[in-house]
């Protein structure tokens, strides 16, 4: 159990978009068995296969989305050419988002190469150890949380240690009432495929919306000055 320990509980890290906002209370998780692997997502995560696996992954889930980019600007040149406005502006406004998550995942990529951060703020995830779902809101390319915390979670006992980047993830109220943060060491983050949206009192003030098609949501003016590199 030891060497699986995770730290998955409130930190005060400085990867919170807004400490005052994700000032909760998070007990602790009574330890648990590690469950079977949970699928992987559209999106910028890995479902914790080997680096090469996850970073193929990565290049055609981003492939697919320049797919659909391309079609829909092909879309919009037919219904400009024939004055429908009104189907010309709907594809302008789809464009958007897909263009918003192309660049993240582009930049996901990047961060694989390099052995960074992976995973994009907005992504929807799944803990792998305790099984509660959640979304990501922040991230540090190392654990940033206090000594004591550290000790506390047993962090040097994961394979990756403190030293592997960790996430501020807000948790589905379903699976943990009370408007809970926690901070998750990313061999521990699992995406979720198709979810469902996630349920927290900050998801309005943080985010702008959510796309079910990229299995994610859209950072909203905090997160993007937040993290100006990775939009």
């Amino acid at each position: 159990m030891a060497a699986r320990a995770l730290a998955s509980h409130r930190a005060p890290a400085p990867s919170r978009p807004d400490p005052a906002l994700l000032r909760r209370r998070s007990p602790a998780a009574a330890p648990v068995s590690r469950g079977a692997r949970q699928p992987t997502a559209a999106s910028s995560c890995g479902s914790g296969a080997h680096p090469s696996e996850q970073q193929q992954e990565l290049q055609e889930t981003l492939q697919s989305l320049h797919d659909r980019i391309e079609s829909y600007k092909a879309q919009l040149l037919v219904y400009v050419h024939h004055e429908d406005f009104g189907r010309a502006a709907a594809a302008r406004d789809a464009l958007m988002p897909l263009q918003l998550r192309a660049r993240q995942l582009q930049l996901a990529a990047e961060r694989h190469r390099n052995g960074a951060v992976l995973h994009a703020i907005g992504t929807v995830i799944r803990h792998r150890r305790y099984g509660y779902r959640g979304v990501i809101a922040g991230h540090d390319p190392r654990c940033q949380a206090e000594e004591a915390w550290i000790q506390q979670m047993r962090v040097d006992m994961l394979p990756g240690g403190r030293e592997q980047p960790f996430y501020s993830v807000l948790v589905d109220e379903r699976d943990r009432p009370g408007g809970q943060t926690t901070y998750v060491a990313q061999e521990n983050i699992i995406c979720v495929r198709k979810p469902n949206e996630v349920e927290h009192p900050l998801i309005p003030q943080l985010f702008v919306g959510f796309s079910p098609e990229e299995a994610a949501y859209i950072p909203g003016p905090s997160l993007r000055a937040r993290y100006p590199a990775e939009f």
